[in-house]
């Protein structure tokens, strides 16, 4: 992942705009927790979905390897817990 590999912070603006795209796509997804409209529901949710992205192969993959999974998460996790 470019953000990731840029030394950019996961807490950062650049990664605040990802994050908040990445949450504004979970929410499009009908039938998901996140499209439920409950701020709690969609917080737990972003959070879980965090959580297993570094231990998730296939997103690990999708990322970049292990410093864009776990940079993906920790963007998700800052995210989620100031904005949801």
């Amino acid at each position: 992942m470019e953000l990731a590999a840029s030394g950019a912070a996961p807490d950062g603006p650049a990664a605040r705009t990802l994050a908040r795209a990445h949450v504004d796509w979970l929410k499009a997804i009908p039938g998901t927790p996140a499209s439920s409209g409950d701020p709690a529901t969609i917080k737990a949710y972003v959070l879980g979905i965090a959580r297993w992205y570094p231990a998730e192969g296939r997103f690990v993959k999708i990322y970049g390897g292990p410093d864009g999974a776990a940079f993906v998460q920790a963007a998700l996790t800052s995210y989620a817990e100031a904005e949801l």
